[in-house]
């Protein structure tokens, strides 16, 4: 959870949607999903106030052969215009309060280079500056990914738990990975393929957790264990 200024669900939704139209080239956040770019964590949770934006994305195709993005990194291409470039259409600034148009509107935190795996950028929205988070995912890890981002950060942790006992993996050696680099691994260090958050459940026993449920699930777990 970011510690700086925070939206509304519904403006960071509007943010998100103007950024996959103008700058992304998706006409719906429905396009954007089948083409494997998807919004995560706070907003997937449907939180009524959000810090920050995440999301996931394919990596190109050069290193995920399996993906339907072409080889050119065209993510990266447009979202360092999103830092290189001002947003602006004939009337002015996308945003509300947005600072001065004739700069970029944005600017690269880390990790922002062709074929990059995770980048972080802060963008103004609302006269204020929201960090977007961008994490990619590949066929052998896509459905871990998805989850893990969507969050909280406790649920991943419960996750990886149920993970490691399902595995025979000692909970407590900090030696003995679950995740690895990103990806999902048995008690031996192979990594484990999870192309589907449905399929992350299925690998520990567990029902699939809706995404708007997960922060009340976590809480949960934390009562029981503050009275017992």
């Amino acid at each position: 959870m970011s510690d700086g200024p925070r939206i509304p669900l519904e403006k960071a939704e509007a943010f998100v949607l103007q950024l996959f139209r103008r700058r992304l080239g998706f006409a719906s956040l429905e396009e954007a999903a089948a083409q494997g770019v998807e919004v995560v964590g706070s907003i997937r949770r449907r939180r009524p106030d959000i810090g920050d934006i995440e999301i996931i994305a394919p990596l190109p195709r050069a290193a995920n052969p399996d993906c339907v993005q072409s080889t050119e990194d065209r993510l990266f291409r447009e979202l360092n215009l999103c830092v290189s470039n001002p947003w602006v259409d004939g009337s002015g600034s996308l945003f509300a309060a947005a600072p001065d148009t004739s700069r970029a509107f944005g600017q690269a935190v880390r990790g922002l280079k062709p074929g990059f795996k995770a980048c972080s950028l802060k963008l103004a929205a609302y006269g204020v500056e929201v960090g977007l988070d961008v994490f990619r995912y590949d066929a052998l890890n896509a459905g871990w990914v998805k989850l893990c981002r969507t969050g909280p950060g406790e649920f991943g942790q419960w996750f990886l738990v149920r993970w490691k006992e399902r595995m025979g993996i000692p909970v407590g050696d900090p030696k003995r990975q679950a995740s690895v680099d990103g990806y999902l691994v048995d008690d031996r260090g192979n990594v484990v393929p999870v192309g589907s958050e449905g399929e992350a459940f299925r690998l520990i026993g567990s029902n699939f957790v809706q995404p708007d449920r997960r922060d009340a699930m976590v809480e949960a777990m934390a009562s029981r264990r503050g009275s017992a």
